[in-house]
């Protein structure tokens, strides 16, 4: 059975006030026993200040992962998310998530992940098929419409069956020790000694890569969950829980399975996430996706 505790990652000194709700409302929905922020030395004492108390917080080895850090951020929790749940065990949870209903159903497995709809997938940049690239580069546009459209979120669910759906790193719960995690580690170290990589080659694509050839009788399984457990609105589509007028059309994704909301931070422009407070919250709560969930979730921010 996973361990009943929830670990984040943070590197960097300023917390968003946006991706600090993520500890938090895994501390007051998900169920768990423990919900640790694992940080480095730069945490700004406001950010512990305002979690301390609700989080335990957990200040990572400054020599930890070296050759990661050079990398950048990215590479670095990459890196982190792996090798805490190959030695602590638990559930993983990215910062730009929001913790909407109690994970315990599903630590009673061994390893799970979540599925999202993508389009450049680790198969696809490895296909030749001239088809595959050009259905791409039409779903990409197609996806974008539907990001600026004021009825997108409804305008996509009419064609994601299209869409490939493949695993993601941004959630995921594992016992200590499972063969899968040292796999990845192992896997990650060999794709930095190869070549010069980018963050998603050492992240999700090696996700989907190594889960993917898997083979089905495994003794250690893997449960892989429908994309509306972790990932209700898929990248890009995502953007509307910032939209004025959204509200209703993302609330109405939310599944009964639903577990946690990703709004995808690197899909969104900073300014945007960064102009999220408690103001912004009680402001747009009746017109905007994400500061009704917000306020529903945390009242107290009001």
């Amino acid at each position: 059975m996973i361990p009943n505790r929830a670990h984040f990652v943070w590197v960097g000194a300023n917390l968003p006030w946006l991706h600090s709700l993520a500890p938090l409302s895994a501390a007051r929905h998900g169920g768990f026993d423990e919900v640790i922020l694992h940080h480095d030395q730069n945490l700004s004492p406001s950010a512990r200040d305002s979690l301390r108390g609700k989080v335990q917080l957990c200040e990572l080895d400054p020599q930890e992962a070296i050759v990661y850090r050079k990398l950048g951020p990215t590479a670095l929790a990459n890196h982190l998310r792996l090798r805490i749940l190959r030695d602590l065990g638990g559930v993983y949870l990215d910062m730009d998530t929001l913790t909407i209903s109690s994970f315990g159903k599903l630590l009673g497995h061994s390893f799970f992940c979540g599925r999202e709809r993508v389009v450049f997938s680790e198969s696809l940049l490895h296909s030749r098929n001239p088809l595959r690239w050009t259905s791409a580069v039409a779903k990409t546009s197609l996806r974008r419409i539907c990001r600026w459209m004021p009825r997108g979120v409804r305008l996509f669910q009419t064609i994601a069956g299209s869409f490939e759906s493949h695993v993601s790193n941004a959630v995921l719960g594992s016992l200590a020790g499972h063969p899968i995690l040292s796999e990845l580690l192992e896997e990650m170290e060999r794709r930095i000694k190869a070549a010069p990589v980018r963050p998603k080659d050492l992240g999700v694509r090696l996700l989907q890569k190594v889960v993917e050839r898997r083979p089905q009788n495994d003794r250690h399984p893997l449960v892989v969950l429908p994309e509306p457990t972790f990932y209700p609105l898929p990248p890009d589509i995502s953007a509307h829980w910032f939209r004025p007028g959204s509200v209703w059309d993302c609330l109405d994704r939310l599944d009964p399975e639903t577990r946690c909301v990703h709004w995808y931070a690197s899909l969104v422009p900073s300014s945007q996430y960064l102009a999220v407070d408690q103001d912004w919250v009680w402001a747009h709560r009746h017109r905007v996706g994400l500061a009704e969930l917000v306020s529903r979730l945390l009242p107290e921010v009001r």
